[in-house]
């Protein structure tokens, strides 16, 4: 049996980067035939549509444009116009080894049970060094049941299997709801419904490329002009994830696990922009401590101790602290 699949490049002022993208997944030993590229323009202002021009003439790819409403959206559209049964997710400045797809599928055929399948993200920085995401081994190479890995990732304050790395069963986010609300944290949305509907799988070898650089949401810099903005949005993003898991079918430990990194994305947040105060402190504490008592482990995996402490102190620290 052979599965057709859809890439989803949802893309926003990649004009310079997307062509690399595209390339990589027309360049898959998997059979051409049996790929669809679905890459939606979400309000770009700079050269995208010229240099998507020669994919759209040719018919590489399907190109939908929208006004701007964020990464939620555009994944969203890309998803209702998709038509494979598996659905890959590629940012527009990452790039697929050639094999991808087809050892992805290979895991689809053989377990049929799993729904979502992964694997590490060989990531590339700016000045030119490398490096693998550091999955616990104990994930890698065989399926696991989604749920156990989901909660193991939250109690553990870490996340894989998302980005550029994401694969799902298109039978699973089909008919799942994507409020452009949740825009900043669709990635992590995804993980979850994923890994909240079966097993998961996570291919020990990475199979693509994540290049990091300023304009990547997670980079984040207290010299960076847009900073501000950008802390607003994510939080307005996590809250609306927070909302959005209230009619999700997932346990309750789970949620508030969720409930607590928002909690430190708000005190985090209030940290990088100096507005740190002795009222959000004991609001935090009020959050975090008593409303819900999380084990002490967890408050460890997740530095709440550290967040206690005035913004003042927590600079001082890190700058005393030894190079290594």
């Amino acid at each position: 049996m052979s599965f057709s699949v859809s890439v989803l490049i949802p893309t926003y002022n990649y004009g310079d980067k997307i062509i690399y993208a595209i390339n990589s997944v027309l360049n898959q030993s998997y059979p051409q035939s049996l790929v669809e590229i679905i890459v939606v323009d979400d309000g770009s202002t700079d050269n995208t549509r010229i240099v998507l021009d020669k994919f759209i003439k040719n018919k590489s790819i399907i190109y939908f444009y929208q006004s701007n409403k964020g990464k939620a959206s555009a994944t969203s559209q890309a998803i209702k116009l998709s038509s494979g049964s598996i659905i890959f997710c590629l940012d527009a400045d990452d790039i697929f080894y050639s094999e991808k797809i087809q050892e992805t599928v290979t895991i689809y055929e053989k377990h049929t049970n799993v729904v979502h399948v992964s694997t590490p993200a060989q990531i590339k920085y700016l000045n030119g060094n490398s490096s693998i995401e550091n999955i616990p081994k104990f994930l890698l190479n065989r399926p696991i049941e989604g749920a156990f890995v989901l909660n193991y990732f939250f109690s553990n304050n870490i996340l894989f299997g998302g980005g550029s790395t994401f694969s799902c069963l298109a039978s699973v986010l089909k008919y799942a709801n994507f409020p452009d609300s949740i825009n900043m944290y669709i990635d992590e949305l995804l993980i979850i419904i994923a890994l909240s509907k079966g097993a998961t799988y996570f291919i020990a070898e990475p199979l693509s490329i994540w290049n990091v650089h300023q304009n990547n949401f997670s980079v984040h810099s207290d010299k960076d002009s847009k900073m501000f903005q950008k802390n607003k949005s994510l939080l307005y993003s996590s809250n609306a994830l927070l909302f959005y898991l209230n009619d999700l079918n997932v346990n309750f430990n789970f949620k508030k696990l969720y409930y607590l990194k928002h909690q430190i994305r708000l005190i985090y947040f209030a940290e990088l922009e100096n507005r740190k105060s002795l009222f959000l402190i004991i609001q935090f504490i009020l959050n975090s401590f008593i409303k819900n008592r999380y084990s002490y482990t967890t408050h460890l995996k997740y530095s709440t101790f550290n967040r206690l402490l005035p913004t003042q102190i927590i600079s001082f620290l890190k700058h005393i602290r030894p190079k290594k």
